[in-house]
């Protein structure tokens, strides 16, 4: 075998060790998303733990992410960013996080100012504040809605835009992960099934170079 054989095949177990790790953090098992997540000896890219802290609906797991989140990446900053999801819980700690935005270069006015905002929704206040961090929320928000509409149509376009084209920011393919499956196990049209399970491939491909 060729020295560049070689590199492409370990290339290419290096990406089938990285999508099967994505399937076990995505995966309908709460433990094995778990033990999935404690596996990680590096830090991974901070939005993959903040999208399993707002949408897994295990506890367990979120409070691991949010753990993992704190650890690697700083108590303040990421702690108010985990708990704007939780309303019942990040108030508690609103005046320690305020105190020290400075750090994250986060102006504390600013931010007072989208989650006061009383013409906007709970979704619309974490996206604004999400978009302080400059990680493309209005692109989430939409998201959603793009694929309940011409769901066939819609996911063939995002599958090739996010294969071919780098404009997606990099969350956005493990956000897909978490969106899609119930979406596809719902679908009765075989079509959009169709066309949803190959964006969900390119999803978990474009995932998969992000795990370190």
């Amino acid at each position: 075998m060729s020295e560049a054989e070689e590199s492409a095949d370990g290339a290419e177990g290096a990406s089938g060790n990285a999508i099967a790790f994505l399937n076990r953090l995505f995966s309908d098992s709460s433990e094995t998303r778990t033990v999935a997540l404690l596996s990680l000896e590096e830090a991974p890219p901070f939005y993959l733990l903040r999208l399993l802290a707002l949408h897994d609906p295990d506890r367990i797991v979120r409070n691991e992410a949010q753990g993992l989140a704190v650890s690697w990446y700083g108590e303040r900053a990421i702690e108010l960013l985990l708990r704007v999801a939780w309303n019942d819980e990040w108030i508690v700690n609103r005046r320690d996080a305020w105190a020290s935005l400075g750090e994250a270069g986060i102006d504390p006015v600013v931010l007072e100012e989208c989650l006061s905002d009383s013409e906007k929704d709970d979704y619309e206040k974490v996206g604004a504040v999400l978009g302080l961090f400059d990680l493309g929320v209005e692109v989430a928000r939409h998201l959603d809605e793009y694929l309940s509409s011409e769901e066939d149509l819609v996911s063939e376009s995002l599958a090739n835009s996010l294969k071919d084209r780098d404009e997606w920011p990099e969350w956005v393919a493990p956000y897909l992960l978490i969106i899609l499956p119930p979406k596809i196990a719902r679908n009765s049209d075989k079509r959009a099934k169709e066309a949803m399970s190959r964006l969900l491939e390119v999803a978990t491909e474009r995932s998969a170079s992000l795990i370190p």
